[in-house]
C-alpha cells in the first residue's frame, strides 16, 4: 500500500482506531458550527475550554465527540440529529469545564 493510500485507512491513535475522513469530517463540522455560531452553545463551550487551557485542537475533539456520537446515533435510527440533545450535553460539557 502507497503511503498516500494508507492515509485513507483506520489508523491506531491512542489507542483508539480513528478513521481519517470521519476525524476531517468532524472537524469540519465543529469548525462550520463555530465560523456560523449555529447553535451558539458552540462557541460558548468552545472559548470556556480554551479559558481552561485545553488546547485548540483538543477542544474541538471534545465538541467533535459529542456531536459525532449524536449525529452516527441519528443516523442509525434513521432521524435527523436532536440539537436539543446537542446542546443539552454541551452545557453538561460547560460544567463539568467550569468545576475542573
Amino acid at each position: 500500500m502507497a503511503a498516500g493510500e494508507a492515509a485513507f485507512h483506520p489508523q491506531e491513535i491512542d489507542g483508539f482506531v480513528v478513521n481519517p475522513l470521519i476525524h476531517t469530517g468532524l472537524h469540519v463540522a465543529v469548525e462550520k458550527q463555530l465560523f456560523q455560531q449555529d447553535p451558539e452553545e458552540v462557541e460558548v463551550v468552545f472559548k470556556a475550554l480554551l479559558e481552561k487551557g485545553v488546547p485548540r485542537h483538543e477542544a474541538i475533539h471534545r465538541i467533535a465527540g459529542l456531536w459525532g456520537n449524536l449525529y452516527f446515533l441519528s443516523v442509525r435510527r434513521g432521524g435527523p440529529l436532536e440539537e436539543t440533545v446537542y446542546i443539552e450535553e454541551l452545557k453538561l460539557l460547560m460544567e463539568q469545564t467550569e468545576n475542573s
